[in-house]
């Protein structure tokens, strides 16, 4: 019989050398490691007219305090940004770039996965690389999305017959002829265009940040829906699931606000100098029908705080007689840097 070992929960160190285990309690009654860095959030936003004035009324929302209705441990209140994070946070971007309604609305709902995912992604990349040579540099983005793009732009997704839009026509016969297309490329570049929708993931958050990683753009993704998720009360059971979460999502925006942004809300105690820790986690992907195939990914913690995630490729890394996962060397050498 398998045993369980139990490792005890660190603590976090947080300003004044100040450790706790929990990093809301943390920043609640010391602020963050990083006291008074950065100066303040510049933030650039990305959305529709309605997505840019719902992200404005979250954040001075998010200025003062949220509780939930019902205490629970697991989701403590929120004091307000400044209380927490020590730092201001003004509702007005850093730079906002608006994206056209129709046009998004046109691209989120054509037939065709791969096109509707890469067109939509592309929006929203062509719209934060039109602003590369303004004066001002925001640290990080909010894209706000509307509910249809995550609905619509997610693997398997499948667009309501009412709505749905004949793409372009291509000369591939299908998805998997275009793949195998992009690894030998043609002489042709509009064949080379034609191709390149099927060479990405087709999840709008994982192909915008592959799309930006190599301008090293952080990017935090949020629904409209979340973002109006500022009343109180409700009376439906969703309306009522969202307020007991207000607290949570306030405290998960604006500690990833802070931390795009330049700062450390906390470190791991006790990490020796000069050492790294590296944890890797595995899944098991039964998409392909072979009961070996698994995903990977690790995540590297720095003595400083700071650390950066990795992704591996899909691939045969489980053993059935072993029942154990394992990277060979190579593919463990391929993986790549997917942001911090």
């Amino acid at each position: 019989m398998r045993s369980l070992i139990k490792i005890e929960e660190p603590c976090l160190r947080f300003a004044f050398d100040q450790e706790v285990e929990d990093p809301r309690d943390g920043l609640t009654m010391f602020g963050p490691l990083d006291s008074g860095k950065p100066y303040g959030i510049r933030a650039g936003v990305i959305g529709t007219p309605d997505g840019i004035q719902k992200w404005k009324r979250w954040v001075d929302w998010a200025q003062g305090p949220v509780y939930t209705p019902n205490p629970e441990a697991g989701r403590p209140p929120y004091p307000g940004f400044e209380s927490a994070f020590r730092i201001p946070w003004s509702s007005t971007p850093a730079l906002t770039v608006t994206v056209d309604e129709e046009e998004l609305l046109r691209r989120v709902v054509v037939d065709d996965r791969p096109q509707r995912v890469y067109g939509t992604v592309g929006l929203y990349c062509d719209g934060i690389k039109s602003v590369f040579d303004e004066d001002v540099k925001p640290d990080m983005w909010f894209v706000v999305i509307p509910d249809i793009v995550r609905q619509y732009c997610r693997p398997l997704a499948v667009v309501d017959p009412t709505v749905r839009q004949k793409a372009k026509t291509t000369v591939f016969n299908s998805p998997a002829e275009a793949k195998k297309f992009l690894e030998t490329a043609s002489l042709f570049a509009a064949q080379n265009e034609a191709a390149e929708p099927y060479f990405y993931q087709e999840h709008f958050r994982n192909q915008l940040k592959a799309k930006l990683l190599t301008d090293r753009i952080a990017t935090q993704v949020v629904r409209e829906g979340t973002l109006e998720n500022i009343q109180s009360g409700g009376t439906t059971r969703r309306e009522k699931g969202l307020h007991r979460l207000q607290s949570n999502i306030a405290w998960n925006l604006s500690t990833t606000a802070f931390y795009k942004s330049g700062g450390r809300p906390w470190k791991v105690s006790g990490i020796r100098e000069g050492v790294c820790y590296i944890g890797i986690v595995y899944k098991r992907d039964d998409r392909s029908g072979e009961s070996e195939s698994a995903c990977c990914g690790a995540q590297m913690f720095l003595d400083s705080g700071d650390g950066v995630v990795f992704k591996g490729a899909v691939g045969k890394w489980y053993n059935t007689e072993t029942r154990n996962f394992h990277l060979s060397r190579s593919a463990a050498k391929e993986s790549h840097c997917v942001g911090p």
